[in-house]
């Protein structure tokens, strides 16, 4: 509440978008779970107002309750990630966009980690969902999410 000028009651409800409710609220910090920890450092982050998050394996020693609550704040960030991990799953969660380096070069795949993988393994797979063809190829939770982002992203160059 100090950090970000909050009332308690949005200070209770960012705290239950993490999973903390009732008296959980009132831990401290230095009793809580490293699963916790991480969700609230992710909470502090995305509660600062930052547009531009670099991070560097985010999901590493967080329980898998704690990545899916960590998938789904980042998949409503409404600003651009710059992801390393090794975590495929949660890259297919997260990512519309891979930057590979390889063979000395960097290429630029527009899809998601399995369409990465796939392009790796030379089969044919459509782009991202502003292409036509690409829509067969997407679930629809992924081309949704692909056009709000660049919705956002229009908005704000507008401004």
């Amino acid at each position: 509440m100090d950090s970000f000028d909050l009332n308690n009651e949005e200070a209770r409800n960012a705290l239950g978008s993490i999973l903390f409710s009732g008296e959980e609220v009132f831990k401290t910090v230095g009793t809580l779970s490293g699963g916790e920890k991480g969700r609230l450092a992710f909470l502090k982050i995305l509660l600062s107002g930052a547009n531009f998050l670099v991070l560097d394996e985010p999901t590493n020693h967080m329980d898998i309750e704690s990545s899916q609550i960590i998938e789904r704040m980042l998949q409503d960030y409404p600003g651009t990630l710059l992801v390393v991990s090794h975590d495929r799953y949660f890259l297919d969660q997260i990512v519309d966009r891979i930057i590979a380096l390889e063979d000395h070069r960097v290429t630029l795949y527009e899809g998601n980690y399995s369409y990465y993988y796939e392009k790796r393994q030379g089969k044919a797979v459509a782009a991202r969902a502003i292409l036509p063809s690409a829509e067969t190829e997407l679930s629809q939770n992924q081309i949704n999410r692909i056009r709000e982002k660049e919705r956002q992203r229009e908005q704000k160059r507008i401004q």
